[in-house]
């Protein structure tokens, strides 16, 4: 097929080496088909000039000698941003492992920032640092053995084990096993050998268990499975012998449709039942359970074009119609859809959804203007009716600009709305959208590390946030950036990990601006706050997200290690900490000073939380495939996940383990987490052409989140980036759902990570309140400070033990808290919040002491000292 293509050469693979390969493999080449066949293309292996040499350890001390050993481990390096560099190994017996990166090649910059990640077959928690390697740090020498990186993993012991089988009882390989508490959060995933057996490791918990077997589907979910350390159930799964066949030939314009997506779902948007691909000749047939009328939808797509078809299946399926013939003849209408200026924005993505009782549509992120274009073009096949009209509804984002305009002409003619009509005469139709002026913002990043070679402002990222857009850019290696954004009032800032960024609030851009030296920096993190996240009863929480913000643009966030564990790299001064972990509530906030060790953060439950099952499906990366959860769709063209043509397998899963960062926040709190995974069950970092996600949040969401459909439709789909650790929003189109009352995010990724619609949060929090005073009492000491200009609420903290935890909140510029014990000394501070929830860093701590009235004894009041003259004592209580 014509269009624009990746192309790259790899390293096989580590497959039982403890060492990745010495070569560093070449980074792709674009190949443009759209003019003919494409040759001399040349690829060479460059040889690596670092080493990252690790370890990887259980949790709570325990060895490798039970449970799964180090050799079902996998550890890989990567750069998660496009044709960013990767290695991987095995460790051996004592866990080493030796990942070998950053290639000799003239113009590379010899600095590299990697994640780390172990995770293998059965393993329900992976473990991640975030590592900067340089060629001329020593300790990334090619023959230094210093360890570099450790890697705490909490690898479960026990587990549960059985086969899967077909309803003749031969087992079937390559089928994924998923199990999830039915208490709170856990659960993990394992894959069939080639007898059908599988040996899945989970914690003490009950699960229920589920499954999908390659060319048979879902196999019957199975509740109350107890694992202990004295029960290893065994739990066989099979297919049922209550199957019925779904086939038939799909055309398009009256010819055979080839390697079209063919699925069926339980519901419109539930989640898949089985898919399949259409032959040369426009044929398929597909296994499903079966199903009273009405259950099923069957779906048609192409990768890269979009869903072209969509039909409930009214017809019962059971033992007396064990066999379906559906034949399904599509015609579509082309639209072209112009945006302009071409110089304004890079990447854009356009789709096209039916509304109302229209099904289906199309999208386009890729741009077919001639290089003498003023306009970026982007052409959409829809399907058109055989009698009547379709209803089709235009929405799309651009690249720092965010959604489309309002007003565009169709045919030239004028629209203010963003509805058209296709009829069955229509076949072609041309939409024009201008953009108006984007201004550039521009400027030069002072290097924050002047002893070593190159800028190490090198990589960070610049962003500009407002209420209503988001821009940013990458920072080049001599420490410029560039980037387009409307006119508005934005905060600008800059993160790197490992560095703490500055911001320069309510910057008002009505033309080109350039930052003046010095106003964008980054300062080296050369302190950290450590400490522990565990639940009520303090059981140590893995995975769990700990960020920290000073109030003034800095911002250091990571996930906790098997051990609960979490080490932040700040800069000197006061930070406010919270945590998050899967099933639990955040935090409320904590108020520490840089260099605090042995915080230990408490999260309690969410009420009622349950977990989703997730979805895993087998997925071939030559040839793609779609995967469709409930709510949730990835649409994986032939090759963009690589060229390996064994099974892999590509993973969704709910989660509300998220973290807040100083430009976004999360719709709700709650995302996608989306991985794919090769046939060594290693996770593919490196796609090579990007892929469709689509995820839509329901009415309930949204009221969960505060948010009406109309402040929705104005966010975009993001995703996760683990190495500049920050959100990037994607080009995106949001439409009101199949109910009308929710929001579906469709944008296409060269990336697979956490996946949310994001809310912009700025970065600009109120002044830290100012003159805060205490008053003691009687058993009580009243609280009073200046107003600070855009808070709407002030959180109080109390000092315990050495920290400053959350104590209450007020929206009054005075506080009394009663109930203390007379002669005791107790320290405040306080913090101002925006309307947006954004805090200011806390005041210094001020301090009273509760006296008895009586005897001439008479209340004490004590101003806010400078920080220098606070002399902060532990509270004996």
């Amino acid at each position: 097929m014509a269009g624009k293509y990746m192309v790259g050469v790899e390293d096989p693979g580590f497959k039982t080496s403890t060492q990745s390969n010495p070569k560093i493999a070449p980074t792709p080449q674009e190949a443009d088909t759209t003019s003919g066949d494409v040759s001399g293309l040349e690829f060479g292996f460059a040889a690596a000039a670092a080493r990252i040499h690790g370890q990887i350890e259980k949790a709570e001390g325990k060895t490798f000698a039970q449970g799964p050993g180090t050799d079902v481990f996998h550890v890989f390096a990567y750069e998660p941003k496009e044709n960013g560099f990767h290695a991987s190994a095995i460790p051996d017996s004592n866990g080493e492992f030796d990942l070998y990166v950053n290639p000799i090649e003239i113009g590379d910059p010899g600095v590299h920032t990697y994640i780390v990640e172990v995770g293998g077959p059965g393993i329900p928690f992976s473990a991640q640092q975030t590592i900067e390697v340089s060629n001329d740090d020593p300790n990334f020498a090619l023959t230094d053995s210093t360890t570099d990186i450790t890697l705490v993993i909490k690898a479960p012991e026990d587990y549960i084990e059985g086969t899967v089988t077909d309803s003749q009882g031969n087992g079937i390989s390559g089928a994924s096993i998923f199990a999830w508490s039915e208490t709170g959060p856990g659960g993990g995933e394992a894959f069939t050998d080639s007898s059908g057996y599988y040996k899945l490791y989970l914690p003490p918990g009950t699960y229920s268990v589920e499954g999908f077997a390659p060319q048979y589907g879902k196999l019957s979910r199975k509740t109350g499975i107890v694992v202990s350390s004295t029960q290893h159930p065994t739990v066989n799964l099979s297919v049922s012998s209550e199957m019925a066949t779904i086939s038939g030939t799909v055309t398009k314009g009256g010819s055979p449709l080839t390697k079209a997506e063919i699925w069926v779902t339980e519901g419109e948007f539930g989640p898949g039942v089985n898919r399949t691909k259409t032959d040369s000749s426009g044929a398929y047939s597909l296994s499903v359970p079966y199903a009273t009328s009405g259950t099923y939808w069957i779906h048609v797509a192409k990768p890269k074009i979009g869903e072209l078809y969509r039909a409930q299946i009214n017809t019962d399926l059971n033992s007396s119609n064990t066999s379906l013939t559906k034949n399904i003849s599509i015609n579509t209408a082309t639209i072209t859809v112009k945006i302009s200026p071409k110089s304004a924005f890079s990447e854009a993505f356009v789709g096209i959804h039916g509304t109302g009782t229209t099904k289906g549509g199309g999208f386009s992120d890729t741009d077919t203007s001639l290089a003498t274009d003023t306009f970026r073009q982007y052409v959409i096949e829809v399907p058109k009716p055989t009698t009547g009209n379709y209803t089709y509804r235009v929405e799309g984002g651009v690249l720092n600009y965010g959604p489309l305009p309002q007003n565009m002409t169709v045919d030239g003619n004028l629209q203010t709305d963003h509805n058209i009509t296709v009829t069955p005469t229509t076949s072609t139709m041309t939409i024009e959208f201008d953009l108006g002026t984007l201004y550039t913002i521009s400027g030069q990043i002072p290097d924050p590390d002047t002893s070593t070679s190159g800028n190490e402002a090198s990589g960070a990222f610049v962003w500009a946030a407002s209420s209503t857009g988001f821009g940013g850019g990458e920072v080049s290696s001599d420490g410029s950036f560039s980037f387009k954004i409307p006119s508005g009032t934005y905060d600008i800032s800059i993160d790197k990990p490992g560095y703490i960024g500055s911001i320069i609030p309510n910057v008002q851009i009505t033309s080109n601006y350039t930052v003046t030296s010095g106003d964008l920096t980054l300062t080296k993190s050369d302190t950290s706050i450590s400490g522990t996240v565990t639940n009520s009863a303090g059981t140590a929480l893995s995975e769990a997200w700990v960020w920290a913000t000073n109030g003034t643009g800095g911002w250091a966030g990571t996930q906790t290690n098997g051990d609960g564990e979490f080490t932040l790299s700040v800069g000197s001064g006061d930070w406010t900490v919270r945590a998050i972990a899967e099933g639990y509530s955040e935090s409320s906030p904590y108020t520490v000073s840089a260099g605090t060790s042995g915080l230990t953060i408490s999260l309690s439950a969410v009420s009622g939380y349950s977990v989703t099952a997730p979805k895993v499906e087998p997925i071939t990366p030559k040839d793609g495939g779609v995967v469709q959860g409930t709510n949730v769709k990835v649409e994986a063209p032939a090759g963009a996940l690589g060229t390996d043509t064994s099974t892999g397998w590509l993973i969704i899963e709910d989660t509300t383990s998220l973290p807040t960062t100083n430009s976004f926040k999360p719709l709700g709190n709650k995302g996608k987490k989306i991985e794919a995974q090769d046939s060594t069950k290693t996770k593919i970092t490196s796609l090579n052409s990007s892929v469709t996600i689509e995820i839509t949040y329901t009415a309930d969401d949204l009221s969960d989140a505060g948010l009406t459909q109309d402040e929705a439709l104005d966010l975009s789909l993001g995703y996760w980036n683990s190495l500049t650790e920050t959100w990037v929003a994607l080009p995106t189109t949001a439409v009101p759902d199949s109910a009308g009352t929710g929001v579906t995010y469709k944008a296409t990724t060269n990336h697979l990570s956490d996946f949310a619609p994001l809310v912009p949060s700025g970065a600009n929090p109120p002044d830290t309140p100012t003159g805060l005073t205490a008053t003691a009492g009687d058993g009580q000491i009243t609280l009073s400070w200046n107003a600070s200009t855009g808070a709407e609420r002030y959180y109080i903290y109390r000092k315990s033990d050495s920290t400053y935890p959350y104590y209450a909140q007020t929206t009054a510029t005075s506080y009394l808290d009663t109930g203390l014990t007379n002669g005791i000394t107790y320290y405040y501070k306080v913090s101002a919040l925006n309307a947006d929830g954004d805090e200011s860093a806390a005041s210094s701590a001020v301090s009273a002491t509760p006296q008895a009235v009586g005897g001439g004894a008479v209340p004490i009041s004590y101003l806010q000292p400078q920080p220098e003259e606070v002399v902060e004592e532990a509270i004996e209580e």
